[in-house]
């Protein structure tokens, strides 16, 4: 380990972040990430002629279409036959568009390898845009959401143009040359890739042929679908003129010297790209001869291009679309496949050399674009899971997006092959996964920082549901209310969930949306997260009637749930402090026995102004120097010296002893809110040296703080930093997932040699089995003796209820001790399991009579449950007209569904399903009938399908979905569960549908597993079916 000497003072080990002032400069340790610099429009100026003849008035109507603030439609289509010059037209106009006007554009054209497909359009426009907005290119992009960052850089660069005064333009020449289109039914053109709804005044200007019309995947609604927006562009002469010069030159150099037309072979074949260098190579010839022979033979036929990574090196294309497919025509398949020979031993020779610095642009560029159009798929592998070119390709371009690119590609060639190959699919996935780990440790909650400073480019949705509602909350934040929905789709738990909503709340509150606001809090479960948010937006909007909910919602909680955790209580009385009510706050408060939830709802309730705040903040102190956790005790000190804006608590926080990242975030985000910032910015050396994470904290105080600047330098620094760590959890995780599927398969030998390497790393042997079993031995505990000596009313009751369940002598002695518990919410519970202890006794009419005499709707639930699992429904369902809270009905009617359907009376099941009010409690039900129901018949999976369409939740829907493929496959109805897996959106879902199906003869299930799943994770479901899978993984791994 290097040792790293600061001017902090001491020793840091790893990165070390330094800083002055952050109001100024922020000085980092750290290289940073190098802005992208885009070269397209060099390439674009190449296209462009000397000068542009007789297109003065269709350049007037582009200049005033870009310009004028009232124009009818923000799309302008220009349509024309080939030859008729447009791509000159658009070319001078985006290198010479009018002031005010900033644009970036893509031509498609074949001319080029790979620049005539939806990917290659991404690709341009990423560099294009990370240029403009003044940012990196994006790495820790996956694959799978690169085209949605691009939707939002459109999105972000559009408003950087309006407020700098300015107007975007987007340009595409030739979507009539889009080739995407012909991969595939699953292929997506770059069309419907457009923006439907342009923002902050942006323009989009398209070229094509008159016909094909537009794609089938471009919507109805999208404005090319508009008649209004196409208009007919009159052939220019002088480009005709033009064209009839480059087909005598081409027909020349086809039947004409030997030497030009072996030129014109390869730069046909390879589908340009080529240098005079790369073409000496390929024939033997000196680069001076080449560069001598292209000049005097064709002037015309060729262009020249800068190269993408070195802009010095010119490369040479055919000069138009048209003399690309005349050329390949001339040529013929056999003479094409020839050169093409010849290009791929050129690539051989430089792959045997290991890919050296002086490897040609078009190898690593244009070279795998051509492998994927003409089938090579065996080299799109053999390329795609290459680490030295993969490595050359990163030195070059300062990012792993195009070798990640190369291997989705690489996918979905060996998945349209006849016979997918499971062990190749396994190696992709392995490559994949070792360039997605030296690009995205990122820290979880950075997404969040650079949404919160309007850069949501970047932010890709973190795994980590806490993490994801702290998106969403910012993306609110920021008024993108459709991209926060899209994150809360997503977002698993009703608890997280309610978060993320009760923070959309808020947001849409402070952009004046007040009644959206209360629709959304109503969409709120939970009944503490409600009343918080509600009193959250009365705090905002100073509205009193929003206040008199929020205090009505808060005063029935105090009411009926006095058996709240410690830090519901505390946030409620939180809440209530806020909203002046300092008498309900301390009711609240009564609840709260945990320290650290004690210390913070004091602190807040001093802060609202009660008389006592001094003696509140005093037991604060003391509760939080009680707690014995360090990391706790170190949040709680913090978060008070926040409150009161003490500096010594914030010291002693600091002290608490030694902290984990999470905690050292917590204390330098303390520092920061209390203008400490050069302090902050020590600590991060000090106390977490090198940690992403604690550098993340800082930057979410300075964004807080307004200091967006010094903030996005922070979660520049802190993304760069991320970048270079290893994550060792990961990595064991994947080394023991491989050692349980060797040991799976028998490899002894196998799993010595991955046991050897985890010992080298010195990190122990992963875990691949559960812990041990308790002692048998250990002698039982005296349960009712312990139970009678147990203080606690509720403690005691519980152990005596689940001592009834074999003595039915300790029901009555659990029922006295239920009316000991002062706690109501306590007291609900244990009414309803005592009504469930004596069903189970066999009790079942006392068990209904206890429920009705208790009266709650809990033991209502625990007497329907009772009585339904003794499939007397009638009766069941007249319970549940007995129950007066809603929610408790639907809960228990469902129960019922549930019931009838696994008693077989299919038709009664799906009858109660229909009478159900459509919305998220029938939606649950489905997934849970789906999950639980053997079906009496092959037809239940086609009963229950119609439903599951109707889930308006993707993931519950999916969920559903495989359920159902399990009961076809029970069923013996093995079409019918092939046609449903690719119906199943989410990936980790889909891979689980194909496991059903590995028994299927071939290794297509297991090739689509590989695909869709991260290799450790799909390797327990495919390594028992296919061992050649495991032994392939494990010859990487140990790099045999």
């Amino acid at each position: 380990m290097v040792e790293h000497h600061n001017d902090v003072g001491g020793t840091a080990f790893g990165p070390v972040v330094q800083a002055r002032d952050i109001s100024g400069d922020v000085h980092i340790s750290h290289t940073p990430t190098p802005l992208a610099r885009s070269r397209y429009r060099e390439q674009v100026r190449q296209i462009a002629p000397p000068e542009l003849l007789g297109r003065a008035a269709e350049m007037a109507w582009l200049h005033r279409f870009c310009t004028d603030d009232d124009v009818p439609h923000d799309y302008l289509w220009w349509r024309a036959p080939k030859w008729a010059g447009k791509s000159a037209l658009m070319a001078c106009f985006v290198l010479d568009p009018p002031p005010g006007v900033r644009v970036v554009s893509f031509f498609v054209t074949g001319r080029l390898a790979g620049q005539d497909h939806r990917a290659a359009f991404v690709d341009v426009l990423v560099e294009q845009l990370a240029e403009l907005l003044g940012e990196p290119m994006p790495v820790a992009v996956s694959e799978a959401t690169r085209e949605a960052h691009l939707i939002g850089m459109v999105t972000e660069a559009a408003q950087l143009c309006r407020d700098r005064g300015e107007r975007l333009v987007l340009v595409v020449d030739g979507l009539d040359e889009d080739r995407g289109l012909v991969v595939g039914a699953r292929s997506h053109s770059i069309a419907a890739l457009l923006p439907t709804r342009l923002a902050a005044g942006m323009r989009v200007v398209v070229t094509s042929r008159p016909n094909p019309p537009p794609p089938a995947d471009v919507g109805p609604h999208h404005p090319l679908r508009d008649p209004a927006v196409a208009h007919d562009l009159p052939p220019s002469p002088h480009a005709l003129v033009l064209r009839d010069d480059m087909e005598l030159e081409l027909d020349r150099l086809l039947g004409g010297d030997p030497a030009a037309r072996d030129l014109l072979g390869l730069l046909t074949a390879a589908g340009g790209g080529l240098s005079a260098r790369d073409l000496g190579e390929l024939t033997g010839r000196g680069e001076r001869d080449v560069r001598a022979l292209l000049r005097t033979v064709a002037g015309r036929t060729f262009d020249v291009r800068p190269g993408h990574w070195h802009p010095e090196t010119a490369i040479y294309l055919l000069g138009h679309e048209e003399l690309q497919t005349t050329a390949e025509e001339g040529f013929g398949p056999a003479g094409l496949a020839g050169y093409r020979a010849r290009l791929h031993a050129w690539a051989d020779r430089h792959r045997a050399a290991g890919w050296p610095e002086d490897t040609p642009e078009y190898l690593l560029r244009g070279y795998f674009r051509l492998l994927v159009a003409t089938g090579e798929v065996a080299r799109v592998v053999a390329c795609a899971i290459d680490p030295a070119r993969h490595d050359r390709m990163l030195s070059l371009s300062g990012s792993d997006l195009g070798a990640l690119g190369e291997i989705t590609a690489a996918q979905a060639a060996v998945l349209a092959t006849a016979e997918p190959d499971a062990v190749v699919l396994a190696r992709l996935s392995y490559h994949r996964e070792r360039l997605t780990d030296r690009n995205a440790t990122i820290p979880s909650r950075l997404p969040a920082l650079w949404a919160a400073l309007g850069r949501t480019r970047r932010v890709e949705v973190p795994a980590d549901p806490a993490s994801a509602v702290a998106l969403c909350v910012a993306l609110a934040e920021r008024g993108q209310f459709d991209r926060a929905d899209e994150v809360l789709r997503g977002v698993d738990g009703i608890e997280h969930r309610d978060e993320a909503l009760a923070g959309i709340a808020v947001a849409l509150a402070r952009h004046g949306a007040v009644a959206d606001a209360l629709v959304v809090v109503d969409r709120v479960f939970g009944g503490v997260d409600r009343a918080v948010a509600t009193a959250e937006l009365a705090v905002v909007t100073h509205r009193d009637e929003i206040a008199g909910q929020a205090r009505a919602l808060l005063e029935a909680l105090a009411e009926h749930n006095a058996g709240a955790s410690g830090k519901a209580a505390a946030r409620l009385a939180g809440a209530a402090a806020a909203l002046g009510d300092l008498a309900l706050a301390r009711r609240f408060l009564q609840a709260v026995d945990e320290p650290r939830w004690g210390s913070r709802a004091r602190a807040a309730i001093a802060r609202a102004g009660d008389p006592d705040a001094a003696e509140l903040i005093d037991t604060a102190d003391r509760l939080a120097e009680g707690i014995t956790d360090p990391d706790l005790k170190a949040a709680a000190l913090a978060d008070l010296a926040v409150a009161t804006d003490d500096l010594d608590r914030l010291a002693r926080a600091e002290r608490a002893g030694p902290l984990g990242p999470d905690a050292v975030a917590h204390v330098v985000r303390a520092a920061a809110l209390l203008g400490r910032w050069e302090h902050a910015e020590t600590l991060c050396g000090t106390l977490a040296p090198g940690s992403p994470a604690v550098l993340v904290a800082l930057g979410e105080a300075a964004a807080s703080a307004g200091r967006t600047a010094a903030a996005e330098r922070i979660a520049a620094v802190a993304e760069g930093m991320a970048r270079d760590f290893v994550d060792d959890r990961r990595r064991d995780a994947a080394l023991a997932a491989l050692v349980a599927a060797n040991d799976e398969i028998g490899d002894t030998e196998a799993v010595r040699a991955l046991l050897d390497v985890v010992e080298a790393e010195g990190r122990g042997t992963p875990r691949t089995t559960a812990p041990d079993p308790p002692d048998p031995d250990r002698g039982p505990l005296a349960l009712d003796d312990l139970i009678r000596r147990t203080p606690n009313a509720f403690t005691r009751a519980r152990g005596l209820l689940a001592l009834a369940r074999t003595n039915r002598s300790l029901l009555f002695r659990a029922t006295a001790a239920i009316e000991e518990i002062q706690g109501a919410a306590h007291r609900v519970r244990l009414d309803a399991a005592v009504v469930t202890t004596m069903a189970g006794l066999g009790d079942l009419d006392q068990a209904v009579a206890h429920a009705r005499s208790v009266g709650t709707s809990v033991a209502m639930v625990a007497a329907v449950k009772a009585v339904a699992a003794t499939e007397d429904f009638d009766r069941a369902l007249s319970l549940v007209g007995e129950i007066t809270d809603p929610v408790r009905a639907w809960e228990a009617r469902g129960f019922v569904v549930k019931a009838v359907a696994v008693a077989g009376d299919v038709p009664r099941a799906l009858s109660l399903l229909a009478d159900l009010p459509a919305g998220r409690y029938r939606d649950k039900l489905v997934e849970a009938l789906a999950a639980i129901t053997t079906g009496s018949s092959r037809s239940w999976v086609a009963d229950l399908l119609p439903w599951a369409d109707r889930i308006a939740d993707a993931p519950r829907r999916a969920r559903t979905v495989s359920h159902l493929i399990t009961a076809a496959l029970r069923h013996g109805d093995r079409t019918r569960a092939r046609s449903l897996v690719d119906t199943v959106e989410p990936p980790a879902l889909q891979a689980r549908a194909w496991a059903a199906l590995l028994d299927d003869p071939g290794a297509h299930a297991a090739a689509h597993i590989l695909h869709l799943l991260d290799w450790p994770a799909a390797l327990p479901l495919v390594a028992a079916r296919h061992p050649e899978v495991v032994q392939a993984l494990t010859a990487d791994v140990l790099g045999r």
